[in-house]
This record gives C-alpha cells, sequence and structure tokens, in this order.
C-alpha cells in the first residue's frame, strides 16, 4: 500500500497547526508541544530507546541535468 500524501509540511508550527486542525498527526518535542496545548492533545511516547532515530524521508525531484538521478 502506497502512502496518500495530501499535505506536507517542514517546519514545526506548520505541522502541529495541520494537527491542530485535524489534517494529520505531529511528532513534536515536549516545548513545542507545550506551546499548542490549548489546541492539540499531547501522548508522550515512552517507549522509544533513547537515543531515538529521526529520519526524513522524500521523493527526490526529477532532475534532467542529474544523470544518475
Amino acid at each position: 500500500m502506497r502512502p496518500s500524501i495530501a499535505l506536507q509540511a517542514s517546519a514545526a508550527d506548520a505541522i502541529a497547526d495541520l494537527a491542530a486542525r485535524g489534517l494529520g498527526v505531529a511528532v513534536l518535542s515536549e516545548p513545542m508541544a507545550d506551546t499548542y496545548r490549548e489546541r492539540l492533545t499531547a501522548h508522550v511516547i515512552t517507549d522509544a530507546d533513547i537515543p531515538a532515530l529521526l529520519a526524513l524521508v522524500w521523493r527526490p525531484a526529477h532532475n534532467r541535468r542529474c544523470a544518475p538521478c
């Protein structure tokens, strides 16, 4: 199954705002979650190994000048 991505954001404030509008979920730092506590319900992730791995994934844009791409 392929994910259907309707919206994307990279700025933490934009991600939190999308979640607050009911358009997705956000994984935020505790201070950022506190900033939005009136608009979001936070669930602390307690079973993650420390240090946790944070990975960003994306589909590269097609670039005709880049032969290996």
